[in-house]
């Protein structure tokens, strides 16, 4: 492992069959992104597409300023109150996403992300994510999915099912590179540069 070529080699520490959970690497990256925005008053991330290559190609920046610890919830159970709607279908009653953002109920924005470290894939919700996300369109929401993923992602075969999808991919490269310098860097305790390639 001398190689670290992308963040999957950061999540399987200390080894591949004991290491982090995905939620502790969801919970570092929201308040990682909570830090950036008090600290500087802002936060934006590049946003990828996945081609018909099953590549990432940057398709805009968003910005993520509007987080604050009010309107951003890590693993909540959507409902019909958490939108101020009068009814909820079925299909999403279970539905947890990763972390989900509400920067104001008045403007009916609603941002979903998805975090992918290591074992785990894409393929169990990417529909049912993709149709959340146009329930809520429909219902006049601007309403974005995104991935937060490595480019490094174990499971190749996911890059297809989000090309199929058209969500939208951070990279924890991207999020590495601006940790770098900063005290989440050091509570990892080693340097990110050669993670974020």
């Amino acid at each position: 492992m001398e190689n670290h070529d992308n963040a999957t080699w950061l999540f399987i520490r200390p080894s591949v069959d004991f290491h982090n959970a995905e939620l502790w690497w969801t919970s570092l990256f929201t308040i990682f992104a909570f830090s950036e925005v008090q600290s500087k008053g802002k936060f934006s991330l590049p946003a990828h597409a996945v081609n018909e290559a099953g590549e990432l190609s940057r398709a805009k920046v968003i910005d993520m300023s509007m987080m604050t610890y009010q309107n951003t919830v890590v693993d909540g159970r959507l409902r019909k109150d958490v939108f101020g709607l009068s009814e909820w279908p079925n299909q999403f009653l279970d539905l947890k996403p990763d972390i989900t953002i509400i920067p104001s109920k008045n403007e009916r924005t609603v941002l979903f992300i998805e975090v992918k470290t290591v074992g785990t894939s894409v393929k169990r919700n990417a529909l049912l994510y993709q149709a959340l996300r146009d329930y809520m369109r429909g219902l006049g929401w601007s309403a974005e999915l995104i991935y937060l993923m490595s480019k490094g992602h174990e499971e190749p075969s996911d890059w297809a099912v989000l090309r199929n999808t058209d969500a939208l991919v951070f990279t924890w490269e991207d999020v590495f590179l601006q940790a770098q310098g900063t005290t989440f860097e050091n509570l990892l305790g080693e340097p990110l540069h050669s993670y974020v390639r």
